[in-house]
């Protein structure tokens, strides 16, 4: 895991974002680049759930804010990257440094970024509604397409990933990917527990017990917990992340047909909003 592609938007979100890529890239020795799309006035109409009905003279007003507040992100974007690169350069204190790289994109489609996630070994993405432009669905599409795990921060900077890891195991092959995926990072955990709510087939049991041996082997204080509980899934592994003090939760991702999420909810999207911890995932 040499490359971390890091979007950043121009909102208050950049720092916190910017702060977990770092805590990703220092135990890997990876490069960061950071990338802003900045989105036409046009293409953020587009967008826009609530622009989409405006007609008449009022367009002209819409377009001109859109067109505004892209040049502002657009600015804030690069002065927050900035800032943030020179304090790493301040902070150092004779460390290894950290390659970095910043570029901006003009209207780029989700396939793009799609295609320029699949270039890089993990992506870094806030998990709040999009606010500069970009489509409603642009983590969901990301996560679903690239074929890339999924850096997710939460509120809250971190001091470190690699403390102790919570893998939220059941078997499915989704999780596996992940895990097989961010080897290198969970490799270098303090602790990493396998956690598993209810009961797992002897298969799934069988990989993770083998998958926990292996990064024993390699020195990893490693274990795997099966907890009962009467709550959602999400909500369990969200109170398990919390009593374990976990520094980041690995997971697989939309795991259900579209259909069958439509109805049931996705465990995914439950997971993401009760999890106050930086969440690793892939599809």
């Amino acid at each position: 895991m040499q490359s971390i592609l890091v979007l950043i938007g121009g909102g208050d979100r950049d720092d916190v974002i910017m702060r977990t890529a770092h805590a990703a890239a220092v135990p890997l020795g990876a490069r960061l680049e950071f990338l802003h799309v900045r989105v036409s006035a046009s293409a953020a109409m587009r967008h826009d759930e609530h622009a989409q009905f405006v007609m008449g003279p009022s367009v002209k007003n819409v377009l001109e804010e859109f067109d505004t507040s892209a040049s502002a992100f657009s600015q804030l974007a690069s002065d927050h990257v900035l800032d943030f690169v020179k304090l790493l350069d301040e902070q150092r204190a004779g460390g290894a440094p950290i390659t970095a790289t910043y570029r901006e994109v003009y209207d780029a489609e989700i396939e793009h970024l799609v295609e320029e996630a699949g270039k890089h070994d993990l992506v870094v993405i806030g998990r709040a509604r999009q606010k500069q432009g970009l489509p409603q669905d642009t983590l969901e599409r990301l996560i679903r397409e690239c074929g890339r795990p999924l850096l997710i921060p939460t509120k809250v900077t971190p001091n470190s990933l690699t403390g102790a890891i919570m893998v939220c195991w059941n078997g499915s092959d989704n999780v596996c990917k992940t895990v097989r995926a961010c080897e290198p990072l969970l490799a270098r955990a303090q602790r990493l527990v396998f956690v598993s709510i209810g009961g797992l087939d002897d298969a799934a049991a069988r990989e993770r017990d083998q998958l926990s041996s292996m990064f024993a082997k390699r020195g990893v204080s490693a274990e795997v917990q099966n907890l009962r509980s009467h709550d959602r899934v999400p909500e369990a592994l969200a109170r398990a992340a919390s009593e374990l003090d976990a520094s980041l939760v690995v997971m697989g991702a939309y795991g259900r047909w579209r259909l069958r999420e439509l109805f049931l909810g996705s465990c995914t999207e439950d997971s993401l909003r009760c999890i106050e911890r930086p969440i690793l995932l892939m599809h």
